[in-house]
């Protein structure tokens, strides 16, 4: 399992020609999870979200809005953009995780079930 906590027992992935073992902090900057449960804050916006996954990141300031303007439409949340996690559905909350995943610009993209509790329209 490739955790980035826990050192290899063996062996040694390679991403984008990062080593797992060796370089862990620029793999992840290269990576994006949308993890099978949401891991949100509630007292947050929807924005606010998405502007912290690009700080963590290191995205560069001056793409930050635009990107997550385009992220917002392309899981069509931008109309809740200003709300808090707490006031939004189930199916938000996933559109929520799959835009932090996504805001970044990954290369690699980990999902673990993301359109579970995803209306048939978001879903596709």
């Amino acid at each position: 399992m490739m955790t980035g906590i826990l050192k290899p027992t063996s062996g040694d992935v390679d991403v984008y020609g990062y080593s797992i073992s060796k370089d862990m902090d620029k793999v992840r900057m290269n990576m994006g999870l949308c993890q099978q449960f949401d891991v949100l804050y509630d007292d947050v916006t929807v924005k606010e979200h998405l502007k912290l996954v690009c700080e963590l990141k290191n995205f560069p300031r001056d793409q930050v809005e635009n990107t997550i303007r385009d992220t917002l439409e392309v899981v069509m949340l931008t109309e809740h953009q200003n709300k808090m996690v707490k006031s939004l559905s189930g199916g938000m909350k996933r559109k929520l995780s799959l835009a932090m995943a996504l805001v970044s610009r990954p290369k690699v993209l980990i999902l673990d079930e993301p359109t579970s509790g995803l209306d048939v329209e978001s879903r596709r």
